[in-house]
């Protein structure tokens, strides 16, 4: 019985982390810039989803790493703390003025953001989805974009 158990909570476990897989696309709330619509945390940066493309922040993940790790040891003064990062930018040219977006498969997280001394840009409750949709980006055209099935 207690094996059975055991297999249960194991399963459940797995069924729990398996639906949250994936990366979350967090609505703007006005906590960032107002061309971004939503923001995704990648492994090594970070997708921003604005009105006029997608716009791609990586940095280098194994100095970042090294930055961790020495704030706990005393090689703190000896690191080179620069960090470097790469931005591009996928541009939608002549895109629909009509187009509109939207969040589907939310998460069941909430998300709030009170960071620095300007409570306009503070946010409560913000969504997370795992699927975005770009209606009408062109003519006819839609874009989506899902980060699990």
């Amino acid at each position: 019985m207690k094996l059975l158990f055991k297999f249960f909570f194991l399963f459940l476990f797995i069924s729990f982390y398996g639906q949250q897989a994936g990366y979350v696309f967090i609505e703007n709330k006005n906590q960032w810039d107002e061309n971004v619509n939503f923001k995704s945390e990648l492994k090594n940066g970070d997708l921003y989803v604005c009105k006029d493309g997608l716009l791609f922040d990586f940095f280098d993940e194994k100095k970042l790493e090294k930055l961790y790790k020495s704030h706990y040891t005393n090689s703190k003064n000896q690191l080179n703390k620069e960090l470097k990062k790469h931005a591009y930018k996928v541009n939608f040219i002549n895109s629909s003025n009509s187009k509109f977006y939207e969040g589907s498969q939310p998460t069941i997280c909430k998300y709030n953001y009170f960071l620095g001394k300007d409570p306009l840009k503070w946010c409560a409750n913000a969504s997370g989805f795992y699927h975005l949709s770009y209606n009408n980006l062109y003519d006819s055209i839609d874009l989506e974009l899902y980060s699990k099935f």
